[in-house]
């Protein structure tokens, strides 16, 4: 009885999204009765997650898998990262489908956004509970095809056309990478289900499709996430509505990362794929972030924000923290989300006059303050690392933190703010310095109960023989804090403002995908018109009356 109440808790979610997206978008039901249905589906999966989370505490995952072939496909499997996934996709589910309602009324095509916003995401939720390979891929196809009809609402829009277009070809590609991965996985292994294949996990060393099955979900990741260079259609699709961007930046963009986290007890025997994701994650940091300091429009801040963030998350999963990963998709799904609803309201609230202010002055006690923290706190990060009191792969991690800390200490040091706000500068510090080790025991919560991973494997405890690339990947993000420093202090060297136009277009990445996609789009109309299509009955005038 309990055990199938957990089974029911976990399906119910993504059976009650996908039953308030049946029929046809365009159908007979009215536009109020496709909103509440909607929004009633979501806070049913909302608290059907709710309570799974509930059962769940101090059980075992949840293993289900039909033995036959023909049904195998059904299996679900509930461990406490699909937990957290769960619940955070249910909340987000809530808040988007109730923006939506207030968002888009009026609007004469609301009953067919909010019929496919509901099976975007069913999809991401079945995603989420999956049990095997094939299941997954199912519904990474279907997440991914309807959100190209969410990208295509606005379908009168050349540039929602061309964006959608971009997202759907490297979407098809990362398709294809996971086709392989199951294909090689299901020949290796002799199984799609996920607990027989993380059980055989430790002996994969020895299994010759192991690398490929690393190689080829990296590859899979990277597509989905926007990684460099591949990340340029995603600051394209600001034509859609925004909260088809909160719920794309806050949880679709995500599946990359869950796609690595799934699979972390495989990759963890395999240092090689994840180190070139280390590199390809450094170069899309560096890449976005520059992008957003030099754009105008703040959904497009947001948006290279949000590819500057996956790199992170990437970073992280490549240094074999996957546990701090996962702590990162959850926080970045719910600020993301946050932004992306608010936008609308931030440009009357930015500090515009004060920021002049504070880069038309020279605050050299601030400069003084930041660069003592930064002898001290970056020598320390590096001295843990080196003593084994963190893992040695969380080296740049603590790196970043420390350098969020000097430029925080900068800030508040050079912005004249009153006592008050000098205080919250304080208690924010504080709170930065004692997230980190927070943040590493809720990894080990999650991620140190489940069966497969063991003897701290999530948190970064990965092969350490293969990091000598880890000197290169502080080294450029040491460079980064220098040079966002001397963006907020107002120094504008000559290769500054020279780089300042490359950034503002996007190092042209855009542009050459741009010509890519216009060129395979026209050699798929040529061939389409190759191909017969059934005659269309003719209708005279009088049977139009």
């Amino acid at each position: 009885m309990f055990e199938s109440l957990r089974i029911f808790a976990a399906v119910l979610p993504a059976v009650s999204l996908w039953a308030a997206g049946l029929g046809r978008a365009n159908g007979s039901m009215s536009v109020r009765g496709r909103n509440r249905l909607v929004a009633s589906a979501a806070w049913v999966g909302l608290a059907a997650s709710v309570l799974c989370t509930i059962l769940a505490i101090g059980g075992r995952p949840l293993d289900v898998s039909v033995r036959d072939p023909l049904s195998e496909v059904m299996g679900i499997y509930i461990d406490n990262v699909a937990l957290v996934m769960l619940t955070l996709v249910s909340f987000l589910a809530v808040i988007v489908t109730r923006y939506s309602v207030s968002y888009l009324a009026g609007h004469v095509r609301q009953r067919q956004f909010m019929t496919w916003l509901a099976r975007t995401i069913a999809a991401v939720l079945t995603l989420v509970i999956a049990g095997n390979l094939l299941l997954f891929f199912l519904a990474w196809i279907a997440m991914s095809l309807c959100l190209h009809q969410l990208l295509l609402f606005n379908s009168t829009r050349p540039g929602a056309m061309l964006a959608a277009r971009k997202k759907f070809i490297v979407s098809r590609c990362g398709d294809l990478c996971l086709i392989g991965a199951l294909t090689v996985s299901y020949w290796t292994f002799g199984t799609w289900q996920f607990p027989p294949l993380f059980a055989a996990a430790d002996s994969s060393l020895q299994a010759a499709g192991g690398n490929w099955i690393a190689w080829l979900v990296v590859g899979a990741a990277c597509l989905k996430s926007a990684q460099f260079p591949f990340h340029s259609w995603l600051p394209d699709t600001m034509e859609t509505p925004t909260p088809v961007s909160a719920l794309m930046h806050a949880g679709i963009i995500n599946a990359g990362g869950f796609l690595l986290i799934r699979f972390s007890p495989l990759l963890a025997n395999y240092p090689t794929p994840l180190m070139a994701l280390a590199m390809v994650a450094i170069a899309t940091i560096i890449t976005g972030s520059l992008a957003m300091m030099t754009q105008t429009s703040v959904k497009r801040q947001l948006a290279y924000s949000t590819v500057a963030q996956m790199g992170f998350m990437m970073l992280e999963c490549g240094l074999g923290a996957f546990g701090l990963a996962l702590v990162h998709l959850v926080a970045h799904g719910l600020y993301k989300s946050h932004c992306f609803l608010i936008s609308g309201s931030t440009i009357k609230k930015a500090p515009i006059v004060q920021l002049r202010k504070i880069h038309r002055q020279h605050h050299h006690f601030a400069h003084w303050v930041a660069a003592i923290c930064a002898i001290c706190l970056l020598p320390a990060a590096a001295g843990l690392a080196m003593l084994k009191q963190v893992p040695i792969n969380h080296l740049p991690l603590l790196l970043t933190v420390g350098i969020s800390w000097c430029l925080l200490i900068w800030r508040a040091l050079a912005g004249r703010y009153s006592k008050a706000c000098v205080m919250r500068w304080i208690a924010g510090l504080v709170l930065l310095a004692a997230t980190y080790p927070l943040l590493i025991l809720i990894s080990d919560l999650i991620l140190g109960a489940n069966q497969f991973v063991a003897g701290g494997l999530g948190t970064g405890n990965t092969h350490a023989e293969s990091w000598a690339i880890l000197p290169v990947i502080c080294g450029l993000l040491l460079a980064m804090g220098l040079f966002q420093w001397q963006v907020i202090s107002g120094q504008r060297p000559a290769y500054m403002r020279a780089l300042y136009v490359h950034a503002m277009s996007g190092f042209y990445i855009g542009i050459a995908t741009n010509r890519l996609t216009a060129w395979i789009w026209s050699v798929r109309d040529g061939f389409c018109k190759w191909v017969p299509r059934p005659a269309q009955p003719q209708i005279s005038p009088a049977e139009t009356i």
